[in-house]
């Protein structure tokens, strides 16, 4: 997962360590399908299939700068 993060890093503006990934059925799901939370496992272990929106949000911990 990492490697597929990285090249979400390059669209996304979301650092890897930020990002949290998840499948949805369609876009206008609001419960995801699949939480995509193990770094260690490959893209395709989560079976992914046609037409499902993987949504990427950014995750800040710490605090706010300001």
């Amino acid at each position: 997962m990492s490697f597929f993060q990285g090249k979400l890093e390059l669209i996304t503006g979301i650092p890897v360590g930020n990002q949290q990934l998840a499948i949805y059925n369609d876009d206008a799901d609001i419960q995801p399908t699949r939480v995509l939370d193990d770094d260690q496992r490959p893209l395709g272990y989560y079976s992914p299939a046609d037409f499902q929106v993987l949504k990427v949000r950014a995750q800040y911990l710490g605090s706010a700068r300001g």
